[in-house]
């Protein structure tokens, strides 16, 4: 699709090596480590898909999930042994193996489907206000 921009978070160098060649479009794919908050921002803002692998699985604990959840990204992700099952059960996240043909299939879905990806966009930014945004957290280190 000529308008996708894909966010890849949480692989190292040699992963992304081994992930790009299931991408030909090398340069609507950006794989980043340790980049400053308002420079991940920006990617966030620009970004149509962001897909977040981790050997442990994804969990809150985890910014580079959290931001584009935040910035009202489709995120593609996996579940581990940390991931926090009962809470991303009822996420909007699609959630894949992190295996290249299982993250191939899982974009190829929601890039197949402009309607499940804005809605995607949408649950997912609302997923983040409810259960993530300042005043959630607040309210829950007071007792509110």
């Amino acid at each position: 699709h000529p308008s996708l921009q894909l966010a890849v978070v949480g692989i190292d160098s040699l992963a992304k090596t081994q992930f790009l060649k299931h991408f030909p479009n090398e340069n609507r794919v950006r794989v980043f480590g340790y980049l400053p908050a308002a420079e991940v921002s920006q990617w966030f803002q620009i970004s149509t898909i962001t897909v977040c692998l981790y050997p442990e699985g994804v969990t809150t604990r985890r910014t580079t999930l959290m931001a584009p959840l935040s910035h009202g990204n489709a995120v593609i992700a996996n579940l581990g042994f940390l991931s926090e099952r009962d809470l991303w059960e009822k996420s909007p996240i699609l959630f894949c193996s992190p295996k290249a043909q299982s993250i191939e299939s899982a974009v190829g879905k929601v890039l197949g489907d402009p309607a499940l990806q804005r809605s995607m966009m949408s649950l997912n930014k609302e997923f983040y206000l409810k259960h993530f945004s300042v005043s959630i957290a607040v309210e829950r280190l007071i007792g509110g």
